[in-house]
């Protein structure tokens, strides 16, 4: 995703999916597995809360003391916030729009969307986190990309004040979820240790950088 009319294209589908999802939803024509990244205990059979607590507090391998401590910050913080986060809209959200599952025609444009295993009824602006997280992922430390996005994808969908004043803290949040998912696949046998070092060196950069782009 090296070209700016890929990010446009990402931009817009995002955008026009998450339209057509509030529709599906309102009319309540879909059913989903219940499944939210601000509640952790929905995400993984064999992980949760408590799991992702016990795991960073006796890791079985090296992990970053100050990410330790972030996380647990994140988690307090997630319970601080569960009233206005529950005022937040919701709607059916796809929670794994990555570049990886979008389709491009030879133009640049977007044809289709792939893998929606995860999809669920969320918050909102879970979406627009993920897709934000993704962007740095291959742009690291760079605003323009996130500008380009962020001006297509609103054109589209216009999230309110509300969620625009959480979506920093929900971009922390994913990786959150995301750690609470690891952990619950090394429950079952997975190597997860490159996963965590990559989420405890991303939180935080990514939301300052996505943050200023607003």
């Amino acid at each position: 995703m090296s070209e700016n009319c890929h990010i446009e294209a990402m931009g817009k589908a995002v955008g026009e999916l998450s339209v057509a999802f509030a529709t599906l939803s309102d009319k309540g024509t879909t059913e989903t597995a219940p499944l939210s990244f601000c509640e952790l205990d929905t995400l993984h059979p064999l992980s949760g809360t408590a799991a992702l607590v016990d795991f960073i507090q006796n890791p079985p391998f090296e992990i970053k003391r100050e990410g330790v401590a972030r996380v647990r910050q994140l988690l307090n913080e997630l319970k601080e916030r569960h009233t206005e986060l529950e005022r937040l809209p919701r709607q059916i959200v796809h929670h794994d729009l990555l570049i990886f599952n979008l389709l491009t025609r030879s133009d640049g444009t977007m044809s289709g969307v792939l893998d929606f295993d995860f999809a669920s009824r969320d918050i909102r602006a879970i979406e627009l986190a993920v897709c934000l997280n993704h962007l740095l992922q291959f742009h690291p430390g760079l605003l323009e990309p996130v500008r380009i996005f962020m001006k297509v994808f609103s054109a589209e969908m216009r999230l309110n004040a509300d969620e625009m004043k959480q979506l920093p803290f929900l971009m922390n949040i994913y990786y959150v979820a995301l750690l609470t998912i690891y952990v619950g696949q090394h429950a079952s046998g997975k190597d997860v240790q490159h996963a965590f070092t990559y989420i405890f060196g991303a939180t935080d950069s990514n939301v300052q950088l996505a943050s200023r782009s607003q």
